[in-house]
């Protein structure tokens, strides 16, 4: 009996079918509270001024190859609630 060889395009790990991802939820999850947490204490700027174009990769966009960011931590005042 031999084993079915599967194409590299049939395991998509966050899609439906038999061979679906069952972390999903929980990835999801994991990467708004991780995104949320970083954007809460630092403010991101690109190094260069200049217009971003996406770049396609497969199914999605990406940010093109080589983009450079900054992360300035971000002072915040609990007492007032703003932002310093």
């Amino acid at each position: 009996m031999s084993k079915r060889q599967f194409s590299p395009y049939e395991y998509l790990p966050f899609r439906g079918g038999n061979r679906r991802c069952i972390g999903l939820a929980f990835a999801q999850y994991e990467m708004k509270i991780v995104l949320a947490t970083v954007l809460a204490q630092y403010q991101v700027s690109l190094v260069n001024k200049l217009p971003v174009r996406p770049v396609r990769r497969g199914l999605t966009l990406a940010a093109p190859a080589g983009m450079r960011m900054v992360a300035t931590r971000q002072l915040i005042s609990v007492i007032r609630g703003t932002r310093v």
